[in-house]
């Protein structure tokens, strides 16, 4: 069987080591691209695309980068055929449910053991279009309320949430995403209107609780 070309990406070092270290136990798997940051996956990938893509969904970077869903979208576009898998610590039912929605083949928990990884990475090779883990399963099976499906938020307003969460401010993650400040903060206020909040503090109660962050 011919070798599966694999792209990783992690902006905790520890984590990165250990899944090379896991994946360099797999002889079908052929480790091309180690990256730790979202900017750095997306540029090896437009270089070389993989057959795969096991990345963090969140790794916020000093001086912008790719970052949560956009990272998606911005693999997507410089590696189409590219096949990926999210491994997260996100348990949010509305963030797990777009990133599917963006073409995620497999979604697999930090909190799931080890060989999850490679199971994921042999099931999505093998034609699998929706893999997820078992601590993945239990995150989307707990949240199926509306009010944990975000209540209609887009992707780029569940990021400007989360981003707001972990302390950024308007013009961060306008630098973040390359957008300008006066978008970021029209995207955070319609997220605020359709989550029946008014405040900072109370969206970031919210994100706290329905664990966006």
């Amino acid at each position: 069987m011919a070798s599966i070309k694999l792209s990783i990406a992690d902006d905790h070092p520890a984590v990165l080591h250990s899944l090379r270290l896991l994946v360099e136990r797999e002889p079908l798997l052929q480790l091309r691209h180690v990256c730790n940051n979202g900017r750095d996956l997306v540029s090896a990938l437009t270089r070389e695309p993989t057959d795969l893509v096991l990345t963090d969904l969140t790794m916020p970077a000093q001086g912008g980068s790719y970052d949560g869903l956009e990272l998606l979208r911005a693999v997507r576009r410089s590696a189409p055929r590219s096949k990926v898998i999210v491994l997260t610590a996100q348990s949010n039912a509305a963030i797990l449910t777009k990133t599917m929605q963006l073409g995620v083949r497999a979604l697999v928990g930090k909190s799931d053991l080890a060989q999850e990884v490679i199971g994921a990475c042999m099931h999505v090779h093998a034609g699998a279009t929706c893999y997820l883990s078992s601590a993945m399963r239990k995150s989307m099976e707990d949240g199926r309320s509306a009010h944990a499906l975000g209540c209609g938020l887009t992707h780029k307003e569940l990021d400007v949430v989360r981003l707001t969460a972990i302390g950024l401010s308007l013009s961060e993650i306008a630098l973040q995403y390359r957008r300008s400040v006066s978008t970021i903060g029209s995207q955070k206020h319609t997220a605020m209107r359709k989550l029946g909040v008014h405040s900072t503090a109370d969206l970031i109660r919210y994100a706290s609780e329905s664990g966006l962050v």
